[in-house]
């Protein structure tokens, strides 16, 4: 057993009941080891959480550098960033970002970290490739517009578990991820969403 194991159960386990839920015996025994031979991979919950969190981070930068390079133009990219997201926030249990923020905040600072460098950056790379292929207006001031974006997906997460709603995370963050694409895009980019977003199972 290596502790990338314990790192992509523990990450099942949290992400599915939330972080909160989850004790290290729980964890143990899922893994079928002893709760002494758990704490010679992790110092503590506190550091098996934020290695989590780091082991995704990690992913979702290669999974974002794969999908830029292999998609059309910047909203094929966008689109296929939603998809990907759709897939990896459908069994986020809604607890888990309340319990970062509240219970973990070495790992709330670093996924809020990613978020305001990493992915403030690849938004912003992705509206000026969008004004390049005419397909986002050109009017529009990028680095706002990445600010924007970023700031109200923060704002989503932090509180949609005190919402009263029958959405999940997924089903809100596609929807303001479309609602963000529809007020950037061009005649153009207007044209080729009408074209093609059917076929993307939005």
């Amino acid at each position: 057993m290596e502790v990338i194991d314990i790192i992509q159960k523990a990450e099942q386990m949290f992400f599915n009941f939330g972080i909160k839920s989850i004790s290290m015996d729980d964890l143990s025994r899922e893994m079928s080891i002893s709760k002494k031979t758990l704490y010679t991979f992790v110092d503590s919950k506190d550091d098996l959480v934020y290695l989590v969190v780091q082991n995704h981070i990690s992913r979702e930068k290669e999974k974002s550098t794969v999908i830029s390079k292999k998609s059309i133009n910047a909203i094929d990219e966008f689109l296929q960033i939603i998809l990907h997201n759709n897939d990896e926030l459908s069994s986020l249990n809604k607890n888990v970002i309340y319990d970062l923020n509240k219970y973990h905040p070495k790992s709330w600072n670093l996924l809020t970290g990613f978020t305001e460098e990493y992915i403030f950056n690849h938004i912003l790379q992705n509206l000026k490739r969008g004004v390049k292929e005419e397909l986002y207006r050109e009017d529009m001031n990028p680095e706002l517009i990445s600010f924007i974006y970023i700031n109200s997906i923060d704002a989503i997460l932090k509180n949609i578990h005190n919402k009263k709603t029958d959405k999940d995370i997924a089903t809100t963050i596609k929807e303001y991820a479309i609602y963000h694409l529809h007020g950037i895009v061009s005649e153009k980019g207007r044209n080729y969403i009408h074209n093609n977003l059917k076929n993307k199972d939005l």
